[in-house]
């Protein structure tokens, strides 16, 4: 594998200047304001040119906003399918090509009956045979057949455009397409849905079925992707690497020859492999490094399809957290505590004062009443501290591998049962990711800033977890490069301002922002941010779980602990079972004896022989439907993806009758 961490730490030393200013231009450039937009922002707090990203792409983004006007004004009568938008977009917009081969996206690779299927395939890998059909990789269990497919994504080299398809012809999305705009002078994010099942396609930008996941509730829209290195449906799913005699390496092979084969919306795609490259690659190392266009954000030195287009998302995500905190009315007084979280000030207590002319919601007292009623960053006597905080976050960044592991399991197993989809993960882990240099890695590793602009910034109703491009943005992740939002042109330019004497980074420079923080945060009067304080408990968590081993221990009362859990489960089936184009998981919550039989498949997984083994010094644990059904229940509602999505939190009754019947189903203890 490409040594990646020497040209990290030389890009995050910060000895390229370029790297500094996020992309932001020159001097000149990011002193005055030029082009499409800056007038537009005169009313930021700070210099506006200052929140804008490098613009490389600027002719190709322009090419793409005037196709996508056209199709809008019904101007091209050329393109009447998703084929046909695919041929008219720019080349280099089509050669940066990643399969991911599942989802938890709008976008549904597989036919319900389809997914029913996978979902109840057999638990015994010797029933699985496998075969190619059509340049399609299929695999038989007990009579039923499932082929590989995948929704694709592709971007430009920069990652201005991010396009995806799916490529099942009978898939519910297989008549859209989606597409994401990065606006670099604004630094905001665009999504828009092309749907073309009637006579002529109809765009939507920004719909709502994409904002439960993409928008924060700032109201800023974000990128979604799982975090960095590895990727549990993406195939290859860790680092764009693929070695011989993989079952990913047959499934990416059978991508490219229906490629090569001009198959209506793949032929249109147009990557640097072939198969022809790959098999004289493992013909002579074992492996293929799978390539992409050159980029200018690149932390590793080589290009790769999903690490640059990370590497992209990285960059963009700075310029469009810190633009968007930058337009808040109250961002004059909240700056100084900022830049102190964001730069990892050691001092960072000291940046809020103890009493507030204001309406006391900038001090101490309130931050800490603020978590603890979320329950969040509780010490042993349940009172509030950072460091409590601190040690929360670097539990969700530990959960992370194995809940990537997991996902990826349970995926390979739909398709070619449990031995062979474990046998796949421990290839895995024996080589590239976790090898001695690196380790079984994620790059999580900013859990410091990210706890302390969490402590000063939430209870001001900044929405941190915004700044997060993790699918479920709980957990506070990939937002690994973190330093990238600290070193932000609005920051150095706050610096040079009003401390020009004082050394970046420094105990001097921090002092001098708490000093300046607690000045302005005293008197401090919140935006209208739409944050309403919403008092509510949350349950003693673990007087629930020793109630509901009371019941189980009770045997008569097993029969009404089922009929309970049922009702509880009942509220999960109209999103999870039925509305299968909402983009929520697809799981059996319509009878109880299709949970048990999830429950089942969960309980008997391979890859729990893995329970305990240290990864990166992270002891593994296999998380299944129970686990993440079970934090989805107990959130707080203000912290993303709190279940059930729409309704009332469970009662503490419900929770107790689910919980026991998790410990009856042995998915729970």
């Amino acid at each position: 594998m490409t040594a990646l961490l020497p040209k990290l730490l030389f890009c995050l030393a910060g000895m390229s200047s370029s790297f500094l200013m996020l992309g932001c231009g020159s001097e000149e450039e990011v002193k005055g304001c030029v082009g499409f937009g800056c007038s537009d922002k005169s009313d930021f707090a700070g210099d506006p040119a200052l929140l804008s990203c490098a613009d490389p792409e600027a002719a190709l983004g322009n090419e793409i906003r005037v196709l996508l006007a056209d199709i809008t004004n019904g101007s091209r009568d050329d393109i009447s399918k998703v084929s046909d938008l695919l041929a008219a977009l720019p080349e280099e917009a089509r050669r940066n090509v990643i399969f991911m081969t599942d989802t938890r996206s709008m976008a549904r690779i597989y036919p319900s009956d389809e997914k029913d299927r996978q979902l109840t395939a057999s638990e015994d890998s010797a029933d699985y045979s496998f075969h190619s059909e059509g340049g399609k990789w299929c695999s038989s269990n007990q009579g039923s057949e499932s082929c590989v497919e995948s929704r694709v994504l592709f971007a430009s080299p920069e990652g201005d455009f991010i396009g995806s398809f799916t490529t099942h012809p009978d898939s519910p999305s297989s008549d859209r397409f989606e597409m994401i705009l990065f606006d670099p002078e604004l630094s905001e994010t665009a999504l828009f849905d092309i749907d073309f099942r009637d006579s002529r396609p109809v765009v939507d930008k920004n719909p709502d079925s994409c904002m439960g996941c993409h928008q924060g509730r700032d109201g800023t829209i974000n990128f979604r992707l799982d975090s960095y290195r590895m990727w549990a449906y993406a195939t290859p799913y860790k680092e764009d690497f693929l070695e011989e005699g993989s079952i990913e390496s047959e499934w990416y092979l059978s991508f490219l020859d229906r490629m090569e084969a001009g198959e209506d919306k793949l032929g249109q795609m147009l990557p640097a492999s072939t198969r022809a490259l790959l098999e004289e690659s493992f013909a002579e190392q074992g492996y293929y490094q799978v390539p992409a266009p050159e980029a200018s954000i690149n932390f590793q030195g080589i290009n790769t399809p999903l690490l640059n287009l990370h590497h992209q998302l990285l960059e963009k995500n700075a310029c469009r957290g810190v633009a968007a905190m930058a337009q808040r009315d109250d961002f004059d007084s909240i700056k100084y505590a900022a830049m102190g979280a964001l730069r990892d000030c050691s001092n960072i207590e000291d940046f809020l004062p103890t009493f507030g002319w204001g309406t006391g919601r900038a001090t101490k007292g309130h931050a800490k009443d603020f978590f603890e009623a979320m329950g969040e960053g509780l010490d042993a006597s349940g009172d509030f501290s950072v460091s409590a905080l601190l040690a929360e976050t670097n539990q969700r960044h530990d959960s992370i591998t194995s809940d990537k592991l997991s996902r990826r399991y349970n995926h390979l197993a739909e398709f070619v049962g449990p031995q062979l989809a474990a046998q796949e993960i421990e290839e895995s882990l024996s080589s590239g990711v976790s090898d001695s240099q690196y380790g079984l890695t994620t790059f999580e590793n900013s859990s410091s800033p990210i706890t302390k602009a969490r402590y000063l910034l939430e209870p001001l109703g900044v929405d941190v977890t915004s700044w997060s491009m993790a699918v479920d943005r709980g957990s506070q992740s990939h937002v690994e490069f973190f330093n990238l939002f600290g070193r932000h042109a609005m920051f150095r330019d706050l610096k040079d301002t009003e401390f020009p004497n004082v050394a970046a980074y420094s105990n001097e420079e921090c002092e001098a922002l708490a000093e300046r923080s607690r000045e302005e945060l005293s008197r401090y009067v919140p935006a209208e941010d739409g944050f309403e304080d919403e008092l509510y408990n949350l349950d003693d968590l673990e007087a629930i779980k020793t109630d509901a081993r009371n019941v189980v221990a009770s045997e008569d009362l097993h029969v009404a602990i089922r009929t309970e859990a049922a009702k509880v489960y009942n509220t999960c089936n109209g999103c999870h079972t039925y509305t299968y184009s909402t983009g929520t998981p697809k799981f059996r919550f319509d009878s109880i004896a299709s949970v048990e039989d999830m429950y089942a498949r969960d309980s008997r997984a391979k890859l729990r022989e893995m329970d305990g083994r240290a990864l990166a010094g992270t002891p593994f644990k296999y998380i299944g439907v129970a686990d993440r059904m079970w934090d989805r229940v107990n959130r707080h509602r203000r912290q993303p993806g709190m279940m059930p999505r729409f309704g009332t939190p469970l009662t503490r009754g419900q929770k107790i009758m689910l919980y026991a019947h998790m410990i009856l189903s042995g998915v729970q203890e």
